[in-house]
């Protein structure tokens, strides 16, 4: 009878039923009909499916489960013809196999929570086909199921596993799709050992799907795509367990950490972004981003530990607030990787937790928007938030900065658009390199403080206030650049807080206080005096000024000269019993801070002393004081600085502290005595009022008062500025503190200083600037300014330490004679340099005529000491004839003057022949073939650079002194040096300058072992 029977089978069954991998004894049913299984008639009279039997669904016919299989009681296999149906109908079904299921019609194992019939697995079970899955749970207890690549499951319900379960294991298919519908919560085993699953979706009416959670730490395998359908559909990742997305996240649902330990991966670095992610209000252990498209994150949670961007990402940030640590349960929140957050006006940010180490965010900074937040807000248990160096934040809301916490703005800029909250001990740090921007539209006050736990984080390099309100320091400010107040009534309240800072490299300033902006209270001031603790050149006058008002310094308190006594050492008449230093053995009542009286006769004193310690110093006035050094506190201490042999003086940074001088200054008067022979009339010293730069052009100044400012170089000499012209480095640019010489033609002409004259240029802070190089350079870029129709010739004098520039400016229907359009020269310092006019006056500038009206202009060079001296040419006139240096001691010939000339020649103080007004004079004269040219070996040849224009690498043509070490100094048109380096003899001279920025470089080269200047030319970087 059984081989009749397998004689049927074969001939109703298509071929590939024969090849079933099962014993070929096993007995298979059939269904003949549609109907329940439990009816025989369904089965053609055989009766229902048993245990350890087939079972087949042929097509077109539907069976209804209404059986629950007995424990332990399941059959072997089920195969679904396409049109068959395997169908639930009755709630207390079961259905139990022990292999495969090949389904190419229907298999519908839940209709409803009231109506499904639970899958269990007995054996290993492989399932394939085209047809339909709808399951309500399966439970693989310790066997493994497979699904054909392709295949979309339908689940209702929860996988179940036993210890040994496990699902895709064996050819772990990406495209495998698990989708789970219906009312109830699904759970899914998480096991990183056994369950691989490729595509999940949750479509419920209600509930969510969750992996289980785990008792040690777990990575869930999921290879493909996630969608969550619903708004309310969630998918729980659950504790311990870290979940990494391959592909791409869509719907509205929401992806839950489900306690505290659960975390989030987003993989594949090619990926495409995930917009939106969505994960609910609630909290993820650790969030890594890793995809270099980043997410769009739709909402504000919660990242208890760690938030990682890698590979450059980008995280867009919900209008939501996102949490960095937590406070309940505590929970370091770290920020860590090269990716970027991206903020907007909406989005908000809260750090938290208890990570002892500073907590620094990265935000994207393509443009403002991304850098912006609604909100910030630092409530670590204490500690340090900020972003990382360079990166830019703007709140358009507050900042919340709770107790003992600090906000560190970085090398960057912070602006605050709103009222901000900072706590009893909240502050903000800054550096050197930090800018704090007060902004938005509120006319709420409000105050801020800062970080006073170094130098440093009390810093800020540039504060700028457009908030048209009050803001209040509470604490010490320093600032290294400058204070803008930019709303029409912007205020800052200093109350002693801020602080000016000034030294060799930088001097801050307030900017212009217009309309009904201020500086309220007391704000200390510093400026900087250049010193040297080895060069007794720089022991000699400064000019100065004071920068606050001593009109308000209330009684009893120090004024600008007892202040200045604080830091330098001021002696005067009647020494200390009017409150100066105690004088040196040679002169105890030496007069050193003292007013420059312009109408003194001849043979009278030119300047009257500052008679007692408590006098105050009028704004816009100058003092001339004679710079020892540091105050050391004591005559024993002070006493080397006061008695021969004496020291040098090293740097002093004096702090004048009180209100600033603001506004309007009232007008100063000058002077112009007519006194017979004297050189210097009309000749006024005053002084900057502002804690700023001023720029001379700007002052309002009356009829008769020269476009002429003159100061005193340290080391000696003077810097002049003169109707565009300069020399040594003088401009119309004049720092804090600054004193300075001005001349009238007019007795009783005036000056007065507005907040108008203030500007941010840099200007040539002669009260320690004393870099030959950027004086000469700052001439020539001055220049510039000036109309076309002006010839200039400039040179200088310079030893390896010293030099002095001066200028001769020829212009049509000038005078050879000296005139108020001509600089007089006061005084050299090492080096002494100058020309003379037609009627023998020495002049620092001199404007002479055209140049075809000039023979000749005789010139003054001295120096201090003997030695060895060069007289450099940087700027020579165009000219139908030739320019001649006459060297008096040379009598054998003249010698051509060209650009960049340098002339070697020696001075001995004991031949006055040697210096003087007697040795060198300027010949111009046509070209004649037998004027005696003398070749100078120390005479530069042409240099060149190439390529020019450049963008990577320059080379320079240095033959002329290929013989010598040497070193090439890149400067901006500033004259800062940017890049240098050293050369040996005949090394080729190539210099990398693609991380300069584009514009106009001057190349220098030096001499190493002699400090000489060997040429310079200049090239374009594009």
């Amino acid at each position: 009878m059984k081989s009749s029977f397998y004689h049927l089978l074969h001939f109703f069954l298509p071929i590939s039923f024969l090849l079933l991998p099962y014993q070929l004894d096993a007995a298979i049913k059939i269904s003949q009909i549609s109907g329940n299984w439990t009816n025989t008639a369904t089965w053609g009279g055989a009766g229902m499916p048993v245990n350890n039997e087939e079972v087949i669904i042929a097509a077109g016919t539907t069976v209804n489960l209404n059986y629950a299989f007995p424990i332990n009681t399941s059959i072997l296999a089920l195969t679904i013809q396409p049109g068959g149906m395997l169908i639930v109908t009755a709630n207390t079904s079961t259905f139990r196999i022990q292999n495969d299921i090949i389904n190419n019609g229907v298999l519908n194992l839940w209709q409803s929570n009231a109506l499904q019939a639970d899958l269990i697995l007995y054996g290993n079970s492989s399932w394939s086909g085209t047809g339909t899955w709808n399951i309500s749970s399966i439970n693989v207890q310790n066997y493994g199921l497979e699904l054909k690549s392709g295949l979309t499951l339908n689940v209702n319900g929860t996988i179940y596993t036993g210890l040994n379960g496990s699902f895709n294991k064996l050819n772990k298919h990406p495209d495998i799709t698990l989708n789970f519908a219906g009312t109830v919560n699904s759970n899914l085993p998480a096991s990183s050992t056994d369950f691989f699953y490729g595509h999940l979706s949750v479509n419920k009416t209600s509930g969510t799907v969750s992996f289980l959670p785990s008792l040690v730490s777990n990575l869930i395998n999921m290879s493909g795509n996630l969608s969550l359908v619903n708004t309310n559909d969630k998918l729980l990742i659950n504790d311990l367990n870290t979940l990494t997305i391959n592909g791409s996240v869509t719907g509205l649902g929401y992806i839950s950490g489900g306690g505290n330990t659960g975390s989030l991966i987003i993989d594949n670095v090619l990926a495409t972004q995930i917009n939106p992610l969505r994960i609910a209000t609630g909290t993820i252990k650790d969030l890594a981003i890793n995809r270099t498209a980043g997410v769009v994150l739709e909402n504000g949670f919660t990242v208890r530990e760690n938030l990682v961007l890698n590979n450059q990402c980008r995280v867009v940030l919900s209008n939501e607030t996102l949490v960095l640590g937590d406070n309940s349960p505590i929970s370091a929140g770290k920020f860590s990787g090269d990716g970027y957050l991206v903020g907007s006006a909406n989005s908000s940010i809260s750090v938290r937790g208890n990570d002892p180490n500073p907590t620094y965010l990265r935000f994207a900074q393509g443009n403002p928007t991304e850098y912006t937040l609604k909100k910030f807000t630092l409530d670590k248990l204490s500690g340090i938030t900020g972003l990382f160096s360079n990166s830019n934040l703007i709140l358009s809301g507050a900042l919340e900065v709770s107790d003992n916490n600090i906000y560190e703005i970085g090398a960057a800029t912070l602006t605050l658009n709103s009222v901000n909250d900072f706590f009893t001990s909240g502050s903000l740090r800054g550096s050197f390199l930090s800018s704090l921007v007060i902004g938005g539209t509120s006319l709420v006050g409000y105050s801020i403080r800062f970080d006073q736990s170094s130098l440093s984080s009390r810093s800020l390099k540039s504060y700028t206030q457009s908030r048209k309100t009050t803001v209040t320091l509470t604490s010490l400010l320093d600032v290294s650049e400058n204070v803008s107040l930019t709303g029409t009534t912007s205020k800052l309240a200093s109350n002693g807080n801020l602080t000016l800072l000034s030294s060799d490299i930088y001097s801050a300033y307030i900017a212009a206080l217009l309309n009904s902006t201020d500086i309220i209270g007391e704000v200390n001031v510093q400026v900087f005096i250049k010193g040297n603790e080895i060069d007794m050149a720089y022991r000699g006058n400064r000019l100065l000024s004071t920068p606050i008002n001593d009109a308000l310094i209330a009684s009893g308190s120090k004024k600008s000269v007892e202040q200045l006594k604080d830091y330098l050492i001021i002696t005067g008449p009647n020494g200390i019993n009017n409150g100066f230093d105690q004088g040196g053995n040679s002169q105890p009542f030496a007069e050193t801070l003292v007013y420059y009286n312009e109408a003194a006769l001849a043979g009278q004193p030119s300047f009257t002393p500052v008679n007692n310690i408590n006098q105050s110093l009028q704004a816009g006035n100058g003092v001339l004081t004679f710079f020892r050094g540091a105050q050391m506190g004591t005559y024993a201490l002070n006493a080397p600085k006061l008695n021969f042999p004496f020291t040098a003086p090293e740097p002093v940074t004096v702090t004048y502290k009180g209100i600033i001088n603001k506004f309007d200054i009232p007008f100063i008067t000058l002077s112009n005595s007519l006194n017979a022979g004297d050189n210097f009339n009309g000749y006024n010293l005053i002084g900057n009022p502002y804690p700023s730069a001023v720029d001379w052009t700007k002052v309002s100044r009356s009829a008769g008062v020269n476009d002429e400012v003159i100061m005193i170089k340290p080391g000696g000499g003077q810097a002049t500025y003169i109707n565009g012209f300069s020399s040594n480095g003088g401009s119309q640019y004049i720092q804090t503190g600054q004193g300075f010489y001005v001349r009238t033609s007019v007795n009783g002409s005036t000056v007065s200083f507005k907040e108008s004259c203030k500007t941010s240029a840099y200007p040539s802070r002669l009260l320690f600037k004393n870099d030959k190089l950027l004086q000469n350079n700052l001439s020539s870029d001055v220049h510039h300014k000036i109309k076309s129709h002006c010839k200039v010739l400039r040179f200088h004098v310079e030893d390896k330490i010293s030099s002095e520039e001066t200028t001769v400016v020829f212009r049509k229907d000038e005078r050879d004679s000296a005139d108020y359009n001509d600089a007089m020269y006061f005084s050299g310092g090492p080096v002494k340099l100058g020309s003379f006019s037609a009627d023998k006056k020495l002049l620092a500038v001199n404007f002479m005529p055209d140049l075809e009206e000039i023979q000749e202009i005789n010139l003054y060079i001295s120096a201090e000491k003997n030695g060895s001296y060069n007289l450099n040419f940087t700027e020579i006139p165009s000219f139908s004839g030739s320019v001649y240096l006459k060297d008096y001691l040379k009598p054998e010939g003249l010698i051509k003057i060209k650009k960049y000339l340098s002339y070697s020649f020696s001075i001995n103080r004991d031949d006055p022949a040697t210096y003087g007004n007697s040795r060198f004079v300027l010949i111009f004269k046509p070209e004649r073939k037998e004027d005696k040219i003398i070749s100078q070996p120390d005479v530069n040849k042409t240099l060149t650079a190439y390529p020019n224009p450049v963008n990577n690498e320059v080379t320079f043509n240095t033959e002329a002194f290929s013989n010598k070490n040497f070193r090439l100094m890149i400067l901006n048109m500033f004259g800062k040096i940017i890049k240098t380096s050293k050369f040996l003899m005949n090394e080729k001279a190539t210099m990398n300058v693609f991380d300069l920025k584009p514009g106009i470089y001057v190349a220098k080269f030096r001499a190493e072992e002699s400090g000489r200047i060997l040429g310079k030319t200049k090239f374009l970087k594009l």
